[in-house]
């Protein structure tokens, strides 16, 4: 005789398959959150068990996408924006080289920020190690905050700043970090990034630079792009993973074809 399905058992079912769908481990669990973001938090989900020998009555378990998911602090971080971004960057960072890679990413000025973090809290996560991370937008001192308030482990990122001393504001000092005097001068941030990896005992596995379209504020197209090429000669070099930041812009087109010879993908986010 087949054993009759419980509450208990339909509950332990729901639970694995919500964890199946944080470990976010495979291309399929993946697409299973996917899923699950797009479908209104309102929308009924129905399992129904065999039909209970104790009466007439069907016996269903009826259960809605916040009752699935237990608290509102897991509902809402599984449905935020930031997890939608996560999703994003996880199936570009699935599709990529697992030991090294050099990839520009196209980003529309709104989101920014969010994806710029999300992007290296990724890496991080992924690589299970140290990073470099170029600043020519935003001061060190500024992202230490700010990382530390999105929960970003910045003692696994050593950071150089290319725009502190240029804005004339104090320095703040820190075992992390460079200073260069300007994003104009190439050779010295050429050097700095050089040497910042050459004299860390434990090597850094992946850089983000932040960002090219703020390097054509300060330079000529093709300064840039003589620079670009060698920074990712090096990242070749090292074998280390590299992503290039860059504002979508009509306007750099022609850089974008440019620096597209050099890197192994070009991705959007949107």
């Amino acid at each position: 005789m087949k054993k009759k399905k419980t509450k208990k058992n339909v509950k332990k079912k729901t639970a694995s398959k919500i964890k199946a769908y944080k470990k976010l481990s495979t291309e399929s669990a993946i697409k299973e959150l996917e899923k699950l973001l797009t479908k209104p938090a309102s929308q009924k989900r129905t399992f129904v068990t065999k039909e209970e020998k104790t009466g007439k009555k069907k016996f269903e378990v009826k259960t809605n996408l916040r009752q699935e998911l237990g608290t509102d602090d897991e509902l809402q971080e599984l449905i935020s924006p930031r997890r939608g971004i996560d999703l994003k960057i996880l199936r570009y960072l699935e599709e990529l080289p697992k030991e090294q890679f050099t990839a520009l990413l196209m980003v529309e000025p709104t989101n920014y920020s969010k994806i710029n973090y999300e992007l290296t809290r990724l890496l991080i996560n992924h690589t299970h190690a140290t990073g470099l991370y170029i600043t020519l937008n935003r001061s060190y001192d500024f992202l230490m905050e700010t990382m530390g308030k999105e929960k970003i482990d910045v003692d696994k990122i050593i950071f150089i700043d290319a725009i502190s001393k240029g804005t004339g504001k104090k320095i703040k000092a820190g075992e992390n970090v460079e200073y260069i005097e300007s994003p104009r001068d190439l050779t010295a941030l050429s050097v700095a990034i050089d040497e910042t990896y050459q004299k860390l005992e434990e090597k850094p596995k992946f850089l983000v630079f932040d960002s090219i379209s703020t390097l054509l504020i300060y330079n000529d197209i093709s300064s840039v792009e003589r620079f670009m090429h060698l920074v990712i000669g090096k990242l070749r070099e090292w074998k280390i993973k590299g992503v290039l930041l860059m504002v979508k812009s009509d306007e750099h087109k022609g850089v974008v074809n440019s620096l597209s010879q050099f890197c192994d993908r070009i991705l959007e986010i949107l």
